[in-house]
């Protein structure tokens, strides 16, 4: 085996080259359809714990997205 290998060229099937590779990484698309992308996200268990509930509560939303609700809220205030 070689001690280094050249990765920049690495393709994986039907995706073409890794990304982040030769610079700063992107995040990678989940579903162009919905327009979301994937993320790693660290947050506090505190903050968990309230949107796990507030997805408990609706009976309808996800985790993620008792998080995309409240961030849209979020948004929303802050250009009225």
């Amino acid at each position: 085996m070689r001690k280094e290998y050249d990765l920049e060229h690495l393709k994986t099937k039907r995706r073409g080259p890794l990304p982040g590779l030769s610079g700063i990484p992107e995040a990678p698309e989940v579903n162009t359809e919905d327009d979301r992308v994937q993320v790693t996200l660290t947050l506090d268990r505190d903050i968990t714990l309230f949107f796990e509930g507030q997805a408990q509560q609706s009976g309808k939303e996800t985790f993620t997205s008792a998080i995309n609700h409240a961030l849209r809220q979020y948004i929303a205030a802050l250009h009225l």
